[in-house]
């Protein structure tokens, strides 16, 4: 949305990527935590008075059946013990009586669980997993909030590091963003003025090009450290004495100040 050169202000949107597929991944976050609320909903509610007697009906049924397979296997072991039935006949009336009694105890079974209801534990379980599906729910916002390439602050884009269509890798740079507010100066001075530069002391600054022109600065930190003077100062004395490196912070800045323009700071 901007280019080399175009100033931006705090949260003005210089770039965005692609979003429909953080659209797609939050549409489907957002379904499995519905589906997951549901669940939560359905196991904490228990089951209803329609499905209890449902299930006591089914239970019924099945003790009938097995009545009848018991009561068939009972007499037909009375006819086998006076030989009037194979072994065959007394072993499938047998089996079908086992058969019917199983069913029978699996339909107690069930009803009992639905009259007590779900347990603790599957509740629980249920729980975690909404907890879970709402991470992911909330991550899936998040990376498509961050699909929008927000300006942290005010400041000027000195480069474009990427075309529009360009595919990038995570953590890619896209701009160069200088900032202009606040604009300090990096200074530095020899130790026998260092008594002078005192945080919270007020100096002139000039430039080159503006003639009688000053800008008003404040001391605003002071290197507790000495160093050797770097090249970039311009007075060939100093440049092999230690100096306190200074940040002066300019109080009535304009644009005619830029970066790396040499200034000179004025003690009162």
């Amino acid at each position: 949305a901007v280019d080399e050169g175009d100033p931006v202000e705090p949260g003005q949107i210089l770039g965005e990527l692609d979003p429909e597929p953080y659209k797609n991944a939050l549409t489907q976050a957002k379904g499995e935590y519905d589906a997951q609320k549901a669940n939560l909903a359905l196991l904490e509610e228990g089951y209803r008075t329609e499905e209890i007697a449902q299930v006591r009906s089914s239970m019924h049924e099945r003790l009938v059946a097995f009545e009848y397979a018991n009561t068939n296997y009972q007499r037909i072991q009375k006819l086998y013990d006076s030989r009037a039935v194979s072994a065959d006949e007394r072993d499938n009336a047998r089996t079908a009586r086992n058969e019917a009694m199983a069913n029978l105890q699996a339909a107690k079974d069930k009803l009992s669980q639905y009259e007590i209801g779900n347990r603790a534990q599957e509740i629980e379980a249920a729980q975690a997993n909404l907890e879970q599906a709402g991470g992911v729910l909330a991550q899936a916002q998040l990376n498509l909030e961050d699909s929008k390439l927000i300006s942290p602050s005010s400041g000027v884009i000195l480069t474009r590091a990427a075309e529009p269509g360009t595919v990038l890798a995570a953590g890619s740079s896209v701009f160069t963003l200088s900032l202009t507010r606040p604009v300090w100066v990096r200074a530095y001075v020899e130790e026998v003025n260092l008594p002078r530069a005192v945080p919270g002391t007020v100096v002139k600054i000039t430039t080159d090009g503006q003639e009688g022109k000053f800008y008003d600065g404040r001391i605003g930190f002071v290197s507790p450290t000495a160093e050797f003077t770097p090249k970039s100062v311009q007075t060939p004395e100093l440049r092999t004495d230690l100096v306190y490196r200074l940040r002066i912070i300019v109080t009535n800045q304009d644009d005619n100040l830029r970066q790396g323009m040499p200034v000179t700071i004025t003690f009162p």
